[in-house]
């Protein structure tokens, strides 16, 4: 999913990324993060 060559959406020179795009990518990286249960069950 590049989001290279796409129009930018107002006067910010980044590309337009879609809301619901932005979401998806960053629910794949919490996916990915580990919590061990001993670090969670400290209090």
């Amino acid at each position: 999913m590049s989001t290279a060559g796409a129009p930018t959406g107002g006067k910010c020179s980044l590309p337009y990324m879609r809301e619901q795009d932005v979401s998806d990518r960053l629910g794949e990286l919490l996916k990915q993060i580990y919590v061990p249960e001993t670090i969670c069950k400290r209090t």
